[in-house]
Order: C-alpha cells, then sequence, then structure tokens
C-alpha cells in the first residue's frame, strides 16, 4: 500500500500556498481583478451617459448647451414695462390677449408669468417630459407669441446657470462607487460626488468573499435604465476580456510554478489602458 505520507509534499504545499496567496492572499489577484474590471466598465457606462459631446465640443460643453436651449425654449424674457403692465391686467397666468405693435397687431399666449423667478424650478419639472428635455412648442402662426413661461429681462440666465452647474450628476452617479476606490474623472463630474446620495448604488462589501467575490454598483433615479441596452453590451465585452485575462493570469503562473518559484500576482498587469472620460 502506498500512501501521500510516503512523498516529499513540501514543493506541493508550496506551489499550492502560492497559488492561494496570489488569488485570495495579499496580492489579491481575484479582489485586484474584480476592481479592475469595475472600473473599466463604469469609465465605458460613463462615456456614453448623456451629456454626449459632439462636432469637436466636449460632453460638458454639449450639456451646458442642451440645458441653455430647453430652458430658452421654456423661458421667455420681455421688458419689465411690458411685463408690469400685462401682469396687472391679466393676472400671473393663461394670459390671452392681443397687443398692437410696429408690425401690427400679436396675440400673445402666456402659460405663465413669474415676476421674480421664485418658480422657475416648479415650472422646469412641470414641462419636462420622461426624458428629463423640454419639449419644442412647434412653429406659432405669425402673428402669435406663445410662451410656456414669461420672465422680466434679466430673470432667465441666473437660472439658466444653476441648471448648468448640475451638468455631470448622472455621470457621477454610475462613476462613485469606481472614484471611491481611486479612479479618477473630471471635474465636472467628480463635483457632484458629494450631493449624489442614494442615487449612487456602491457595495464593495462581498469584495474579500472567499468564496463569491463581488462588487454591486449603479445609479437610482428616473431614466436611470435608459441606457440599458448599452450597458449590456458593456458587461458583455468586459465578461470576455475578464476570461481573456484570466487566462493571462494563469499562465503567468503556471511559468512561475515550472520555474520553480511562487505564483506572483499579476492581475493588475494585465488590462488593456484604461478608456478616457472627458
Amino acid at each position: 500500500m502506498i500512501t501521500f505520507d510516503e512523498f516529499d509534499m513540501r514543493k506541493m504545499v508550496v506551489a499550492l500556498d502560492s497559488l492561494q496567496e496570489a488569488l485570495m492572499g495579499d496580492g489579491k489577484d481575484v479582489s485586484n481583478l474584480l476592481v479592475d474590471e469595475q472600473r473599466r466598465l463604469t469609465r465605458t457606462i460613463v462615456n456614453f451617459t448623456p451629456p454626449i459631446g459632439g462636432k469637436g465640443g466636449s460632453p460638458k460643453q454639449a450639456g451646458e448647451d442642451a440645458v441653455k436651449r430647453d430652458l430658452y425654449s421654456l423661458i421667455s424674457e420681455v421688458r419689465q414695462p411690458l411685463f408690469d403692465e400685462i401682469g396687472s391686467k391679466y393676472g400671473l397666468s393663461d394670459v390671452n390677449t392681443w397687443r398692437s405693435s410696429v408690425n401690427g397687431k400679436i396675440q400673445l399666449v402666456w402659460a405663465h408669468l413669474d415676476p421674480t423667478g421664485d418658480r422657475l424650478a416648479e415650472y422646469h419639472n412641470m414641462y419636462r417630459n420622461n426624458k428629463g428635455r423640454i419639449p419644442g412648442l412647434g412653429t406659432p402662426p405669425s402673428n402669435t407669441w406663445r410662451a410656456r413661461v414669461v420672465v422680466p429681462t434679466g430673470v432667465r440666465d441666473p437660472y439658466v446657470k444653476k441648471v448648468q452647474d448640475r451638468v455631470g450628476r448622472w455621470r457621477a452617479k454610475w462613476a462613485f462607487a469606481a472614484a471611491s476606490k481611486g479612479d479618477h474623472y473630471p471635474s465636472w463630474i467628480s463635483r457632484h460626488f458629494g450631493s449624489v446620495g442614494d442615487g449612487a448604488v456602491s457595495d464593495f462589501s462581498m469584495l474579500e468573499d472567499s468564496k463569491d467575490p463581488s462588487i454591486t454598483f449603479g445609479c437610482r433615479g428616473p431614466g436611470a435604465g435608459s441606457n440599458r441596452r448599452k450597458i449590456q453590451d458593456a458587461l458583455n465585452f468586459r465578461a470576455k476580456a475578464i476570461g481573456r485575462r484570466v487566462k493571462l493570469i494563469l499562465s503567468g503562473y503556471r511559468e512561475d510554478i515550472a520555474k520553480g518559484i511562487r505564483a506572483r500576482a499579476r492581475a493588475l498587469k494585465s488590462g488593456e489602458p484604461y478608456e478616457e472620460v472627458q
């Protein structure tokens, strides 16, 4: 009868111990691989989360321009004397009257008048569609001034600037988890990390689990699933990339063991260059 006690198992034990150490110990190839792949996946998702740059412009500029177009479509400005005159005669809502101008008579069809701009956020939310955008009014008759919200001259732009300062919040929700593990993002995204609250999902509590390590991340809010197909495509791509990286890591382990040395952690050396976030 032959038993394992009759063999020198020291080299095998060392090899197995080194594999365990490389995978789950201080080297932590498994957790390093997960964190690194979550970072790569996040960057891909962030890059196709609106705003998207176009015609040579940056995503930030594209977002700010979209905000301005929406709010200029929603909010009209008039000189203070005319605003006061119309408001005093017809009230602050559902104005429908005619007024003479140098080009003849013009019909004023104004849904809301806001003397100070204090209700602009309320009206903004009222007219947003399910994508958060302001639908166009269409082309009114040539003798009609149709407006959803009217304010005195000078009131609109401060609100536009306030909303433009929010550009990047959706990207920040997605990026929050990766950033908490040391990834870096442009300032127009990172400026929101302190205010995304529970809109960002970030859970690394299972990262060191010995049986089933994992990372949970994402975002919450209306429209959060609008990029579902692109996210699935990105997941599929990264799944293939993980498979390739695992093969490289295991190949490296084999080389180390064949040389009679301890298997070395190498997950962080197996990835392609990081995708840039603009």
